[in-house]
């Protein structure tokens, strides 16, 4: 995998399977995530999938359903790992609108 260490990714799917798996891999490469799921708890376990050192913001949303879109009644931060957006701003990230 080409060096992706410090670039930004939104992972659709995020509490497992291929979201899940893709989700872990690019944290390792130090990509910064917005990860989007429909289950919570599976999201919080992919969450601490990640590991300590990883910047990560997530969204228990349907991204197929456009009035269900990230508020900041429906999307969290892990206390311990601040909100960050992407440069230039993502559109799954509330912070950045």
């Amino acid at each position: 995998m080409r060096d992706l260490h410090g670039r930004a990714a939104a992972v659709t799917g995020a509490g497992s399977g291929i979201g899940r798996a893709l989700s872990v891999r690019l944290a390792r490469e130090g990509v910064r995530l917005a990860l989007a799921d429909l289950d919570e708890a599976a999201l919080a376990e992919t969450e601490r999938a990640l590991g300590p050192g990883a910047i990560v913001v997530t969204h228990v949303t349907d991204v197929g359903d456009e009035r269900s879109s990230p508020t900041p009644s429906t999307s969290r931060a892990s206390p311990s790992r601040p909100r960050r957006s992407p440069p230039g701003g993502c559109r799954a990230c509330p912070t950045s609108r």
